[in-house]
């Protein structure tokens, strides 16, 4: 059964006796959907709520997932929403949704799913990824002319990959393709009157195939196998697509005059709702990334592109990525081992940790539990160092995987900082720091103390902001940068709870970076050994 929380701080009164304005932000996670009402003058949260669900790994390293999960949430969360906040419906001017980016959600022409959804931590494409790059290779006589022209090597959980997998792997699934849509692009259609197939450059480019110039490769789609009769039409992501069905009103408690924008992916919704230029999200994945003109190309950071607006489609900001697949979720498989499935709490873990010294006695742990992306580790397992049942404590073994989690991050962290530097883009003092992972206290400050830089948390639901965000720049026809950057601001002064400052000290960061260089070393052991190695808990 799906776990729900719903918080409920709702005024329809301004203190200026105006009415407000609201829209919806939604974000459709792997793990779950998370949603807010935000009032568009104010800036202020009005209320939010959380309906959980799961991944269905239906082999080591497979991951998928039934799209009608994320409209039963939606369902679900909106009608809490609308059912507390005593507003009326007609209030409630527009909704946009963020999502779990690179997914492939293959549908019929009434956009009925034919497979379940492949996620972006889903490793099942490596072998295609190989294919791709080489037929790239040959086709242009260059070597990585797939890297210049995408900006990244093929990824497994790109989009591009996987539908040549289900071509290589389920024929009769691929012959019956009318579009190839993204998790947040499936559920707007899903929800909507009018039924149109739309995406905005922020998700497509998670997909794989789509050009440093904001435009589609045809060369790679064509490797790819994938159909450019499939592609959406590719619009700003503050454009209104549609609006929300007669059903679906009657389900969520919504107007069917409910604007539906185009939104965004979760990870550049995420840099909008924190008004942030340099980005650490910890959830079940992890990624580090910057604000910036242009991409960066190294061949590992995603050349992810912020949402836009009619204002500057497609030229929009660049928002250079690095990703490891299993940040947070490393830590909870971690606990599991130690004391069983749901058998602990985040508080519990966080005492755990302090009580064990920073290095945890010498305990390294290479988190890459499905994978990994940077360093690119498809075959990539949990691997630990110095750790021996018979004489160690399992405990230590919670602040090591804190330890290596941090590690991973600054792995890729030290990537995007060398691009940075050579394209002369400032480094900010302080990191923004957002998702659900960075509530640990003990957790945030060993990355602290790992980076050797300030952590700041202003405290927002990110990504559902951050779609909250472009429906409200939508609606006002402004744009989305600014207006998220002004929200931001309001949003701040109205919310009760203060950004939090996250302090390294100095003791620890000199430690750490031994620490970091024992886990290099780790790192290329476990590679050496193609991660394998004799259970050791």
């Amino acid at each position: 059964m799906a776990k729900k929380r719903i918080k409920n701080i709702m005024t329809n009164v301004r203190k200026d006796n105006k009415m407000a304005r609201y829209v919806i932000g939604g974000d459709v996670g792997s793990s779950g959907y998370k949603t807010v009402l935000l009032d568009i003058e104010s800036g202020e949260i009005k209320a939010t709520a959380n309906v959980s669900y799961e991944v269905d790994w239906v082999k080591p390293n497979w991951a998928q997932q039934d799209p009608f999960l994320w409209k039963d949430a939606f369902v679900e969360a909106t009608r809490k929403l609308t059912g507390y906040s005593g507003i009326r419906n007609k209030e409630i001017e527009g909704i946009a949704f963020s999502g779990q980016q690179h997914g492939a959600v293959v549908v019929d022409g009434e956009n009925q799913p034919l497979h379940q959804a492949i996620l972006w931590c889903c490793q099942r494409s490596a072998r295609e990824c190989q294919h791709i790059e080489e037929s790239v290779a040959r086709e242009t006589a260059e070597q990585d002319a797939y890297i210049k022209e995408i900006g990244m090597h093929a990824m497994a959980g790109f989009q591009g990959p996987k539908v040549l997998w289900l071509y290589n792997n389920l024929p009769q699934i691929y012959q019956k393709v009318e579009q190839l849509l993204f998790p947040k692009d499936w559920l707007k259609t899903e929800i909507s009157r009018e039924k149109e197939w739309t995406t905005e450059l922020s998700d497509l480019s998670g997909s794989g195939y789509l050009k440093l110039d904001g435009t589609v490769s045809e060369l790679a789609m064509r490797v790819m196998k994938v159909s450019q009769n499939w592609i959406p039409k590719i619009l700003p992501s503050t454009s209104c697509v549609g609006s929300v069905s007669g059903e679906v009103a009657k389900e969520t408690g919504l107007s069917v005059d409910t604007k539906i924008f185009g939104g965004g992916g979760d990870n550049p919704c995420s840099m909008l709702g924190n008004n942030a230029y340099l980005l650490e999200s910890v959830g079940t994945s992890g990624t580090f990334s910057v604000r910036a003109k242009q991409p960066i190309v190294d061949g590992t950071l995603h050349p992810f592109v912020l949402p836009d607006d009619r204002f500057n489609h497609p030229r929009g900001s660049r928002q250079p990525l690095h990703c490891i697949i299993d940040a947070a979720s490393a830590i909870d498989y971690i606990a599991a081992i130690v004391y069983g499935k749901g058998k602990f709490t985040y508080d519990m873990l966080n005492r755990v940790a302090q009580g064990t010294p920073a290095g945890s006695r010498g305990k390294i742990i290479v988190p890459f539990i499905h994978g990994q992306r940077v360093p690119y580790a498809p075959q990539g397992r949990l691997y630990i160092k110095g750790y021996a049942s018979d004489r160690d404590k399992k405990e230590d073994l919670i602040r090591a995987a804190m330890e290596g989690v941090a590690y991973a991050m600054k792995y890729g962290f030290e990537l995007l900082r060398e691009g940075m530097r050579k394209q002369g883009i400032v480094e900010a003092k302080r990191i923004t720091v957002t998702g659900g992972g960075t509530k640990g206290e003990e957790a945030s400050q060993i990355r602290s103390e790992v980076y050797g830089k300030e952590l700041v948390n202003p405290h927002t639901e990110g990504a559902a902001v951050g779609a909250a965000y472009i429906a409200a720049a939508g609606l006002l026809d402004e744009p989305v940068e600014e207006v998220s950057a002004r929200l931001f601001e309001r949003g701040i002064q109205a919310n009760t709870q203060k950004p939090s400052l996250v302090v390294p000290r100095d003791e620890n960061i000199r430690l750490y970076e031994e620490g970091y260089e024992r886990y290099l070393e780790v790192l290329e052991e476990a590679f050496k050994n193609g991660f394998e190695q004799e259970s050791l808990i």
